[in-house]
């Protein structure tokens, strides 16, 4: 998940729900009110779904704004869904002695988006996505320009970079389009000194283009995975620009969410607009939009929060 832009500071809330375990968690204050929420629920009840997780880690912003990992964190139950193999594996190293959080290495597909119910799924089926390569596989390990392990090398996990490992999406030009200047000038000499040998400032220059590769993923059958499941709490969504397509591809029908978080950011005008009037005839209404926030809800730009009109507790 990116991180939220706002000029407020992160602060740090003690959750100290009706059913919630006492427990510290950085929180934006623009989140406040869905935490808050969250932790009124019995978490042995609460599911949340995240499609597009990455890896849960706690040492970078976008991990501390994680609505689904807050969610985690309260002992809530979880289906993750994370198709980048690298991520995957990491979040299920993370979570594999907790069995109330599944971990699914599987993307929402587009082409399985129809019509917002649960569409015919074949769980053979694959897709192509893009990716930053973390691995030697490109050869780019010992260029002046595009070493990888300039991001992926901090043992602490806080790289200012991390970001760029988040980026998997089945749009090229989506990946593509974060390379530039905000990549090319700063965490140079710590990875000089880390590779033991001299660096520019413009290590990481080339770091997006010469290490982007093709990835063949699994298409996720959620609604198989939610079956014997009640209800669902949270839908949270991070599709780096499909996220209209991976909440049309959930069942929405069968197992409505309370609640949907996702970005409007990355996606085009017309489809974010489109995607509100779906959600409004499928009986949510638009909570708050957390950044530019105008009447008009969604809009591209921030998160969006959307609840169940019936909901009797929206927040």
């Amino acid at each position: 998940m990116a991180p939220i832009i706002s000029c407020m500071a992160p602060i740090i809330l003690a959750a100290r729900g009706r059913h919630s375990p006492s427990t510290n968690i950085n929180i934006h204050p623009s989140l406040m009110r869905n935490h808050q929420w969250m932790a009124t629920l019995n978490p042995n009840t609460s599911l949340v779904v995240q499609i597009g997780a990455n890896d849960h880690n706690e040492g970078h912003a976008s991990g501390q704004q994680d609505a689904a990992r807050a969610a985690l964190k309260l002992g809530w139950r979880g289906l993750l869904y994370e198709p980048e193999r690298r991520a995957y594996r990491l979040l299920a190293a993370k979570y594999e002695h907790t069995s109330r959080i599944r971990v699914r290495n599987a993307a929402s597909c587009p082409e399985d988006a129809p019509a917002f119910n649960a569409p015919t799924c074949d769980s053979k089926r694959t897709a192509r996505m893009w990716h930053v390569d973390t691995t030697n596989a490109t050869g780019n390990w010992g260029s002046p320009t595009a070493d990888v392990r300039c991001i992926t090398g901090r043992a602490d996990g806080r790289s200012p970079f991390h970001f760029v490992l988040e980026l998997s999406s089945f749009s090229q030009q989506h990946v593509t389009k974060h390379a530039g200047p905000g990549v090319s000038y700063h965490n140079c000499a710590l990875c000089a000194a880390a590779l033991q040998r001299p660096l520019g400032s413009d290590c990481l220059k080339d770091v997006i283009w010469k290490n982007l590769r093709p990835l063949e993923v699994s298409c996720a059958c959620i609604g198989a995975d939610l079956a014997g499941e009640r209800s669902v709490e949270l839908l949270v969504v991070d599709a780096e620009g499909h996220d209209d397509h991976a909440i049309a591809a959930y069942p929405l029908r069968s197992h409505p969410p309370r609640r949907i978080i996702f970005e409007p950011k990355h996606m085009p005008e017309s489809r974010v607009v489109a995607l509100g009037n779906q959600l409004r005839a499928s009986g949510y209404e638009c909570q708050v939009r957390l950044v530019n926030a105008s009447k008009t809800c969604p809009t591209r730009g921030g998160t969006a929060i959307w609840h169940l009109i019936s909901d009797v507790q929206p927040g």
